[in-house]
C-alpha cells in the first residue's frame, strides 16, 4: 500500500492493456469504469489495496523463470530496473518497511498494513495460488516466517537446524575457521539435523548388518586380493617415462621453478622458505607454518578424489584415480559403439590411497611426509568415480583397527564394485595389491553404470547410461552365487544419460537427487519403493538446464542441492522448492568440479581455467535479495605447452651423431628445463571479492553487451577433482587434482 501526499499528481498508468483498441470491447470497458467509491478526492484512482498481488523477482522465479539479474544481483542497479524512465510523480510499490511514517495518516496506513499482513498470513493457504503443490509467496511483502515456512518447512525440526547453521557461520564469508571462538561461532560441526545421540544410534543401526548379521565374513569371503611386488605393480601405475612436471610457484614477483618426477612430492612451504628473496615487505617470506600442505605429481590427469571418512586419528587417507593417455584414446571411431554407452576393453589401472599425517597444530605434517599406503591394481579399466561409504560401520574385532572402510567405484568396463579396504600397515611391505575379484560387482544388462552414491551403509545406488537408476542391497547380494546380482530397484528415472546422483544424507537419506543429459534435476522419494521412480507422484523436476554438468552436490546445512550451469553461475535449489534457483556464486569459466563438506557449509568450485574459489552459501539461501555474494580464490593453475626451443633442447640428447656438446646441452637444458610436458604456473594470495550476477553489471565475469561468452583453455589447466576432508578435527583439509597430474593437498582453514 502506497502513501500519498497533497502535492502528488494523478498516478500514471504505465502498463499495457492487451484489449485496448478493440471496438467490440469498448462498451464493456466503459461499463467497468471505477466506481465513485474507488476514486480519490482529486478524481484519480485510489492506491491499490494490499490484496493486489505485487510482481516480485521471486514470483518470476517460482513460476520457473530464471531472473538472475533481478533476484540475484546485489547492487542497486538490478532493483531499479524498469524505474529509470519514470519521473517522481509515479508511485512504485516497495518494501513496506521503507514507507515514510511521519504523518498521522501514514501511521494509520502502517497499522492497517500490519493488521492486514497478520490476517493475510493466517489465510495464506486458502487465498493464494499454488504452484507444484506449494503456495506462491511474495518476497517484497511476505514476512520472514512465511519464507521460512515455504522454503524449509512448518515445524521447528525443519528450520531450527538450518537456523543454527546460519548463526554459527553467517559471519564467515568464504573459508572456514579452524576452531570456534568463545561464543561458539565458526569452527567445525556436523549437520545439526542429528545430535550426538542420534549420530551414535545411526552408527549402531548402520553397522549391525556388518558386525552382527554376517556382513564382514561375506565380504572377506567374496573378494580376492593378492599382494604384488613393486616391479610387477609398475605395469599398473602411471608410466615413469611420462617425465617430470615443471611448475612455477612462490611469492608474487619472486616465483621459482620446481620440478617433480612421477610419484614425487614437495611441501608447499618450500616455495616460501627463507632463502626466497621476496620483493618488498608485503611479499616477505612467511613462517614455516604459513603453507600447511603438499604438492604431488601423480603422473596423469586426476580423475576423482575422495577422503576416507570416520578417521579420528592423525592419519588421513585420500583415494585417488588418474586417467592416463592411452593409444586408443584418440581413435573413437574404432570402437563399435559410443564409448560412453558401452563397456570399454580391459586395461591395467590402479586406485592409489595416500596417507597424510596431522601435525600438532592440526595442519598437514611435513615432518612425516605423505606416502602411498595402498595401490589397488586392477584390469577393469580406469576408475571413473570413487566414493567411500560415509556411514560409520561398527567394528568390534581388534583386527579391524586397520580397516579403512568400504570403497565403491565405477570402472570403465561399466560395472559398479565395492571393495573392503585395509591400510597397508596391516601387511608391512605389501603396499601393492592385485584385486582379482571384488566382494560386490554388478552391471545392468545392455547398459553401463555412470555414477554412484551410497543410500546407506548396506545399500548403494548407480545411475545408468539408459536413464535408469539401480539400487542394490549388499546383505542380500553378497550370499548369492550369481556373478551379476539383481538390484532390488531398477527403474527409469529420466529419458537420457544419468550424469550424477546423490542422496540427502544425513538429514533425509531417503531422497535421491539426480541430473541427466535431459537437463532436469530430479528429486525422488526412495521410501515409496512400490512406485516407479519416474512416476509423477514420486519425482519432482527442476527447471530445465540447457547444458547439463556432470556434478551435483547436496548441501545439508542449507537443505539445498548445488550445481553449476552453463552461464558459470553456482545455483542452489532449496529442497522444498527445487523448481526454483538462487545464485550463490559466479565462475570465470566452465566449472569442472564441485565439493561440499559435512563439517562446514563452505563450497569449493574448480573451473576449466584452473581457478578454485570458495564461498559460503548460507546467507544467500536465507535472503538472496539482501545478501551479497562473497567468494575468494584459493589458487589458480595455468598450463602451457613447451615452445619449439624448449622441445628441441629437451630432445637434443637423442642426437644420433653425438655432435652435441654435453656441457652446452646440460646448460641449455637447465635454462629450458621443461621437456615435452610443458610448464604450469600456480598463483595464490587472492583477497575476498564481491561478485555480481547481473550480466549488465561491469563487475560480472564473462559478459559483454548483455551476452555471456566462454573461453577455451588448455585441457591440462583444468581443476578436474576437488574434495573436502569429512572428519571434523581436520575439516579444513582440501584436495585439488589438476589436468597435468598435479595434486595439491592443503589445510585452508583460517
Amino acid at each position: 500500500m502506497n502513501t500519498r501526499s497533497a502535492h502528488r499528481t494523478a498516478r500514471r498508468k504505465y502498463t499495457v492493456d492487451a484489449f485496448e483498441g478493440i471496438d467490440e470491447l469498448q462498451d464493456a470497458i466503459s461499463d467497468d469504469e471505477p466506481a465513485a467509491s474507488e476514486m480519490g478526492d482529486d478524481g484519480s484512482e485510489a492506491a491499490p489495496e494490499p490484496d493486489v498481488e505485487h510482481v516480485s523477482d521471486d514470483d518470476d522465479e517460482m513460476s520457473g523463470v530464471e531472473a538472475v539479474q533481478a533476484d540475484e544481483d546485489v547492487s542497486d542497479k538490478a532493483s531499479d530496473a524498469g524505474e529509470q524512465l519514470l519521473d517522481d510523480t509515479v508511485s512504485i510499490a516497495g518494501d513496506p518497511d521503507d514507507v515514510p511514517t511521519k504523518s498521522p495518516r501514514s501511521q494509520r496506513n502502517k497499522r492497517k498494513r500490519e493488521q492486514y499482513g497478520a490476517a493475510r498470513e493466517a489465510e495464506l493457504s486458502s487465498t493464494k495460488a499454488y504452484t507444484r503443490g506449494l503456495v506462491e509467496h511474495e518476497v517484497s511483502a511476505a514476512s520472514k516466517e512465511t519464507r521460512r515456512l515455504l522454503r524449509f518447512g512448518p515445524s521447528e525440526e525443519d528450520f531450527e537446524p538450518v537456523g543454527a547453521a546460519r548463526n554459527k557461520w553467517a559471519y564467515e564469508a568464504t573459508l572456514p575457521s579452524r576452531v570456534a571462538d568463545r561464543n561458539g561461532f565458526g569452527g567445525m560441526h556436523r549437520s545439526f539435523f542429528l545430535d550426538d545421540d542420534a549420530w551414535a544410534k545411526a552408527a549402531d543401526s548402520e553397522g549391525k548388518w556388518w558386525s552382527e548379521e554376517g556382513g564382514k565374513p561375506a565380504f572377506l569371503g567374496n573378494q580376492i586380493f593378492e599382494t604384488m611386488d613393486p616391479e610387477s605393480a609398475a605395469e599398473y601405475l602411471p608410466e615413469r617415462r611420462a617425465g617430470e612436471v615443471s611448475f612455477i610457484m612462490g611469492p608474487y614477483k619472486s616465483q621459482q621453478k620446481w620440478n617433480l618426477p612421477v610419484g614425487g612430492l614437495m611441501p608447499l612451504r618450500d616455495a616460501w622458505s627463507s632463502n626466497v628473496q621476496a620483493d618488498g615487505d608485503m611479499n616477505a617470506a612467511g613462517p614455516s607454518s604459513y603453507k600447511s600442505g603438499i604438492m604431488l605429481n601423480l603422473g596423469a590427469r586426476v580423475q576423482c578424489l575422495d577422503w576416507c571418512p570416520n578417521q579420528s586419528g592423525d592419519s588421513q587417507y585420500l583415494a585417488v584415480s588418474v586417467l592416463p593417455q592411452r593409444d586408443t584414446a584418440h581413435a573413437p571411431y574404432e570402437a563399435p559403439t559410443a564409448p560412453a554407452f558401452a563397456p570399454q576393453p580391459p586395461e591395467k589401472s590402479n586406485v592409489q590411497i595416500w596417507n597424510f599425517t596431522q601435525d600438532d597444530g592440526g595442519g598437514i605434517s611435513t615432518a612425516v611426509m605423505p606416502e602411498l599406503e595402498v595401490a589397488l591394481c586392477t584390469t577393469w579399466g580406469d576408475a571413473k568415480e570413487l566414493k567411500w561409504c560415509p556411514m560409520p560401520l561398527k567394528y568390534s574385532d581388534s583386527s579391524d583397527s586397520n580397516v579403512l572402510g568400504l570403497l565403491a567405484g565405477i570402472w570403465a568396463d561399466g560395472s559398479i564394485r565395492v571393495l573392503h579396504v585395509s591400510s597397508g600397515s596391516q601387511n608391512p611391505g605389501d603396499r601393492y595389491i592385485y584385486v582379482e575379484k571384488a566382494a560386490f560387482e554388478s552391471r545392468p544388462p545392455n547398459t553401463v553404470c555412470t555414477c554412484l552414491t551410497w543410500v546407506s551403509s548396506s545399500r548403494i545406488a548407480a545411475g545408468c547410461a539408459n536413464g535408469c537408476v539401480a539400487i542394490w542391497d549388499l546383505p542380500a547380494a553378497l550370499p548369492t552365487t550369481s556373478s551379476n546380482p539383481r538390484p532390488i530397484i531398477y527403474s527409469a528415472l529420466t529419458t537420457s544419460y544419468v550424469l550424477s546422483i546423490c542422496t540427502c544424507y544425513p538429514s533425509r537419506p531417503n531422497i535421491l537427487l539426480a541430473i541427466s543429459m535431459a537437463g532436469y534435476i530430479t528429486m525422488t522419494d526412495l521410501s515409496r519403493s512400490g512406485q516407479s521412480l519416474s512416476s509423477p507422484g514420486n519425482t519432482v523436476y527442476s527447471q530445465r538446464i540447457r547444458l547439463s554438468q556432470k556434478f551435483l552436490a547436496w548441501h545439508d546445512f542449507a537443505q539445498s542441492v548445488l550445481n553449476v550451469e552453463d552461464n558459470f553461475v553456482l545455483y542452489g535449489r532449496v529442497l522444498r522448492r527445487i523448481f526454483t534457483s538462487i545464485g550463490l556464486g559466479k565462475a570465470k569459466s566452465n566449472a569442472t568440479s564441485l565439493a561440499v563438506s559435512p563439517c562446514h557449509p563452505f563450497v569449493l568450485v574448480g573451473t576449466a581455467s584452473g581457478e578454485v574459489w570458495a564461498t559460503n552459501p548460507l546467507n544467500r539461501i536465507f535472503d538472496a535479495r539482501r545478501s551479497g555474494i562473497s567468494q575468494q580464490t584459493w589458487f589458480t593453475h595455468e598450463w602451457r605447452p613447451p615452445t619449439i626451443e624448449e622441445a628441441a633442447t629437451a630432445n637434443a640428447a637423442s642426437d644420433a651423431d653425438g655432435r652435441v656438446d654435453r656441457e652446452t646441452h646440460e646448460r641449455d637444458r637447465e635454462q629450458h628445463r621443461v621437456g615435452s610436458n610443458g610448464i604450469s604456473r600456480i598463483s595464490e594470495g587472492f583477497k575476498v571479492e564481491q561478485v555480481a550476477l547481473n550480466i549488465d553489471d561491469p563487475k560480472t565475469y564473462n559478459s559483454h553487451g548483455g551476452a555471456v561468452f566462454a573461453t577455451v583453455y588448455e585441457e591440462k589447466s583444468a581443476i578436474t577433482a576437488l574434495a573436502w576432508n569429512p572428519n571434523p578435527h581436520v575439516g579444513g583439509w582440501a584436495a585439488a587434482g589438476m589436468g597435468d597430474g598435479l595434486l595439491r593437498v592443503e589445510d585452508i582453514a583460517i
